[in-house]
């Protein structure tokens, strides 16, 4: 608890700092966050509060944003364990449920991917000059990059009803998750 009164004390003296930087009184930051003037000294003190919605407003007073107002991180965040492009969403279209069902389900046993999504989706394609639609099953199944290459090939000789399959790099993401996915996929 000690630590959220530190961090709002460090937000009311930026928002301190650049109101006296800029020239704006504390007056026109109470009619900007709805509040009493004497509200704006003692959350400029870390005494009082502040919503975000007010931090916002008073930062467009302010003439920044509202990020710009807040206070660095209180530690610096660790190095990242996984690089850019380390995982996979890699999808497929299926013919059928069943048939996308089996699919995801033969590589989960075979730890080719974490976790997996199904749902129906409806796909056009041009047919000769004429568009053509169709009910379809997507999966989209999380994976490590390395294994992409091993997982199509899977995915494509386990059903000759898999239309499409086209992976997307991650470029982000919790790292909670990402070690599970790589815990799911490392081969015993």
């Amino acid at each position: 608890m000690t630590e959220i009164f530190a961090r709002q004390r460090m937000l009311g003296a930026r928002i301190r700092a650049r109101r006296r930087e800029t020239g704006v009184n504390q007056a026109a930051l109470a009619e900007a966050a709805g509040k009493a003037q004497s509200w704006v000294s003692r959350m400029e003190r870390g005494a009082a509060p502040l919503e975000f919605s007010q931090l916002e407003a008073i930062a467009k007073v302010l003439g920044c944003r509202a990020a710009d107002l807040l206070p660095p991180p209180a530690s610096s965040p660790a190095p990242p364990r996984w690089k850019n492009r380390d995982f996979v969403v890699l999808s497929s279209v299926h013919a059928s449920e069943a048939n996308a069902r089996e699919v995801v389900g033969g590589a989960l046993r075979e730890r080719l991917a974490a976790g997996a999504q199904i749902y129906p989706v409806v796909s056009a394609r041009d047919a000769d000059g004429e568009v053509v639609f169709a009910t379809e099953w997507k999966a989209e199944l999380m994976t490590r990059a390395d294994l992409v290459e091993p997982l199509t090939t899977f995915m494509t000789h386990q059903s000759h009803h898999v239309t499409g399959v086209v992976g997307v790099t991650i470029s982000s993401g919790a790292l909670p998750h990402l070690d599970w996915v790589n815990t799911q996929t490392t081969s015993d």
